[in-house]
């Protein structure tokens, strides 16, 4: 008998919350660069890094920053740490992409398995599904997935899933490497991986800084990190700031081994996508 699941990606595929991810890792970072690479056009190169490295955790991205552009974020740790309360606080003010809850409700009657995978830690997720907008979706996901002891997003994950009963997998996500990691693994575990090309304006990106620094804002002193009030005075250059190009980013997840690329607006990607699964479920 064929059981399907569909996995699902959190930030950025359920929950439109991909600027808000983005503008934290650029605060937090910014916050333990030092003062010297703190100049005009610091945070939004680090903003437009996030988008470029979507899909990987935020201590993996400030990494590969380090690695692969200027070796500026002093404390991964601290600023991973700070980056984790900054884009909690903000997050709850996201919202599901229009008929994210209809579309899974309506999977599972039809006898899907619906499951959450996520690079946070496994802690920080349960606390979220426990929370005003997790519990929104709990009854309706068998699972949601984070990091754990020998256990993470990617190959552990779709594992996990098929030795469930589900020996068909539908993978939806929005990031090239996400795709790329089910796409090599579509063979083992029966997946498909399925392309979520979200239209991001630098108007949201704008508004996502606002809400995040407003976040910043409201913390303890003692809980404030050096150079708060500066980065919260810090003017903002739009012109400097690079969201995903729609076109590029379908023909990217396609090349990366998306069966379908699903296109769209935070608006009409998920009836788009309930189209492409009533044709195929």
């Amino acid at each position: 008998m064929l059981q399907t699941a569909v996995v699902w990606i959190r930030d950025g595929v359920l929950i439109d919350r991909m600027p808000i991810n983005a503008a934290a890792f650029g605060c937090a970072s910014w916050l333990y660069a030092p003062v010297e690479a703190r100049k005009p056009g610091t945070l939004e190169h680090l903003i437009n890094f996030a988008f470029e490295k979507s899909g990987f955790s935020c201590a993996a991205k400030m990494m590969m920053y380090n690695a692969q552009r200027e070796n500026i974020i002093s404390d991964v740790e601290a600023a991973s740490g700070l980056y984790n309360v900054l884009a909690a606080a903000a997050g709850n003010l996201a919202e599901y992409f229009s008929g994210t809850i209809e579309l899974l409700d309506n999977l599972t009657a039809g006898g899907v398995r619906n499951f959450v995978s996520s690079a946070v830690e496994q802690s920080v997720l349960d606390e979220w599904l426990a929370g005003p907008q997790g519990s929104q979706i709990a009854s309706l996901l068998t699972e949601a997935m984070g990091k754990r002891q020998r256990f993470a997003k990617g190959k552990d994950h779709f594992k996990h899933v098929s030795e469930l009963g589900c020996n068909r997998i539908f993978y939806v996500a929005d990031a090239l490497s996400e795709v790329r990691t089910a796409s090599s693994h579509s063979h083992e575990f029966n997946i498909y991986p399925i392309g979520f090309a979200n239209e991001i304006s630098t108007s949201r990106v704008l508004d996502a800084i606002a809400i995040v620094r407003n976040e910043l804002a409201k913390l303890e002193d003692a809980k404030r990190p050096p150079f708060a009030d500066e980065l919260l005075q810090l003017e903002i250059d739009a012109s400097k700031l690079v969201c995903p190009d729609p076109e590029l980013n379908r023909q990217s997840l396609a090349a990366e081994g998306a069966v379908e690329v699903i296109e769209g607006d935070r608006d009409n990607l998920m009836p788009n996508l309930r189209m492409y699964f009533d044709k195929v479920l």
